[in-house]
């Protein structure tokens, strides 16, 4: 029996290749997987999945117009499989909220100073945990397209769906956001009396 050993020269051709290809996706990727992960770990986890995914396929990605989209598009559907997996698993992990920033929400409101800090803090927490409750293909539609600036037919190409809906993911992922839960922390406060 003759084993063939890989042609080094060939194998480093093609590392070459798809660091070029790859490098220059690498932030934006991290940036959606981390809004759709709201992990650093599980974000980077994703990216690296995704990368050794597509490591193999360097000649089909040469030969890509847009490489992002298709990119997300294989990220996507690992990104649903896991919280899939994860869903339905006994063992459930604890919620952990990061705290190194840049969430989508620092992007939005602009804080001037320390008497918004609590109000900010705590409008981050509801966001995160509303963005939580939605199911992936809702929480995917609405990072994509309001954090991300994508298109709603380039969504329907990266989640393989019409852009019906893809609408009516948006429509639905808002309505949740918007309409169950109150968005003031403080809201009946009680006031103090002589």
């Amino acid at each position: 029996m003759t084993i063939i050993s890989p042609n080094p020269t060939k194998l480093s051709e093609n590392v070459d290749q798809f660091t070029i290809l790859f490098r220059p996706h690498i932030k934006a990727l991290y940036r959606i997987a981390y809004r759709w992960t709201w992990n650093v770990q599980d974000a980077e986890d994703l990216v690296q999945d995704l990368a050794l995914k597509v490591m193999d396929r360097v000649h089909e990605m040469a030969e890509i117009e847009r490489l992002q989209p298709w990119l997300l598009k294989i990220m996507y559907r690992r990104f649903v499989d896991i919280y899939r997996r994860k869903k339905n698993s006994p063992v459930l992990a604890e919620y952990d909220l990061p705290e190194d920033g840049g969430s989508l929400v620092d992007r939005l409101i602009d804080s001037n100073g320390p008497d918004n800090q609590l109000y900010l803090n705590q409008l981050k927490t509801i966001l995160r945990q509303r963005i939580d409750e939605l199911d992936p293909d809702q929480k995917a539609a609405v990072m994509l397209y309001d954090a991300e600036g994508f298109s709603i037919k380039e969504i329907a190409s990266i989640t393989e769906t019409k852009e019906s809906t893809v609408k009516s993911r948006l429509h639905r992922a808002r309505s949740h956001l918007k309409n169950n839960y109150s968005w003031e922390p403080f809201i009946n406060p009680v006031r103090v009396t002589d």
